[in-house]
């Protein structure tokens, strides 16, 4: 930008520099901004986009039959209210911010449930971590569960 003499331009170059101030300015606030608004999002999307996040299974009376492995012994309940009961017991469970990568856990440990829907089956890995207990569905995510659960799966097996 060509620069004039006297007064003029030193007009000229107080207003360039003013908008270069503001264009800078304004950048910044965008920013600021965009991280008020990401940040939070990012956040509900972990959690679970504020549903819950609850474990899904399938619905009851859908659910044929379960097979339960745990230490390579298995046990399948077609028993109405025993599959309507761990329905019941999955409910409770909350989504953790933990991602599920693998077809199993990354943990020897774990009690493996089929919940067997006609031709299809749904399947979830049970298992302790340090003091707490969780459910794992491959690939969707892990589930913070209760003791009771865990404990409910385990009995019946």
């Amino acid at each position: 930008m060509p620069v004039a003499c006297g007064m003029n331009g030193e007009v000229d170059m107080v207003k360039v520099k003013i908008e270069n101030i503001l264009k800078t300015d304004l950048k910044r606030n965008l920013k600021k901004m965009c991280k008020a608004v990401v940040v939070p999002l990012a956040v509900l999307a972990l959690s679970g986009c504020g549903s819950g996040g609850k474990m899904s299974i399938p619905d009851v009376a859908k659910i044929d039959s379960v097979m339960v492995t745990a230490e390579e012994k298995a046990v399948i309940h077609e028993d109405r209210e025993w599959i309507e009961e761990l329905s019941q017991a999955a409910e409770h469970s909350e989504l953790t911010s933990r991602q599920s990568v693998n077809d199993t856990p990354m943990t020897d440990d774990y009690i493996k449930v089929e919940l067997i829907t006609g031709e299809d089956s749904d399947t979830i890995y049970l298992y302790k971590a340090g003091s707490s207990y969780y459910a794992e569905r491959p690939y969707e995510g892990i589930y913070k569960i209760e003791e009771d659960l865990y404990d409910f799966v385990l009995d019946g097996e």
